[in-house]
């Protein structure tokens, strides 16, 4: 689940991109971990419980890098960025652009994932 309070995080096809390539996650117990976006309020994702966390904040109002990584086990990380427009007057990418963005790039990662299709949702 992933709560966005501002309409702004149309950013979503960074953690999808990046989730393709993250390894399957055995069934576990997951928890809700929130983050804060300077001057943008914040940003909700469940998370398995097994994962450890890394933020980056760079300072100067930009948003934090999330760098997700398992506690133990095969190495991997996941890492999320919010996008957010630097001025009222730059628009970003709509939900229909970002999901047609996902959808290529899961079929350019079939040919080397383990998985046969990477679905969409």
């Amino acid at each position: 689940m992933i709560r966005m309070n501002q309409p702004f995080l149309k950013f979503m096809m960074v953690v999808g991109l990046l989730l393709l390539f993250a390894p399957p996650v055995v069934a576990e117990g997951n928890g809700t971990r929130s983050y804060q976006l300077p001057g943008h309020g914040h940003f909700q994702i469940l998370v398995p419980e097994s994962w450890q966390e890394d933020v980056r904040q760079p300072g100067s109002g930009l948003p934090p890098t999330i760098v997700f990584m398992p506690k133990s086990g095969e190495e991997f990380k996941v890492f999320i960025t919010a996008i957010y427009a630097a001025r009222p007057d730059i628009d970003l990418p709509n939900s229909e652009t970002v999901r047609s963005i996902l959808e290529k790039a899961a079929h350019n990662a079939e040919s080397i994932a383990v998985e046969k299709t990477v679905p969409v949702m």
